[in-house]
């Protein structure tokens, strides 16, 4: 009897450094054509989707739309496909099947089959403001 795994993807709205999260600030991303807005610097893309067999493939299509204040959106738009695979009498995660593309200038993915869990990383940096005066 094969156990139906169920799997989840976040994405974590981080500082320049990567790590820090933008919790006070929220941002806006397009998923699949639908907006969806962070809470507290997380914005959930799954929870406890169900895994039903090997050959399944989700794709994911996000691009942030509004940058919390004072930071700049990133730049295009990032492409994951999911592939899953058997593991004794479940489904979990192929890491190395699964695919991204667009994460570029520090936006990464981390995949832990163990966990059922995908965690997505976009950095956003900071608008510099030219308050020299103008002639």
């Amino acid at each position: 009897m094969i156990l139906y795994t169920k799997y989840s993807i976040v994405l974590n709205k981080v500082k320049e450094d990567g790590k820090t999260v933008i919790a006070d600030l929220p941002a806006t991303f397009k998923v699949n054509g639908k907006e969806k807005n962070t809470d507290k610097g997380i914005l959930t893309i799954e929870n406890n989707r169900t895994i039903a067999n090997a050959n399944q493939s989700d794709t994911y299509e996000i691009a942030e739309t509004k940058a919390p204040d004072g930071y700049k959106a990133f730049n295009g738009t990032m492409k994951l496909n999911v592939k899953f695979k058997q593991s004794g009498k479940s489904f979990i995660i192929d890491k190395d099947k699964t695919t991204a593309q667009g994460f570029t200038n520090g936006a990464r993915v981390e995949v832990s089959p163990e966990n059922a869990k995908i965690t997505i990383y976009v950095p956003n940096t900071q608008k510099v403001f030219d308050l020299s005066l103008r002639k």
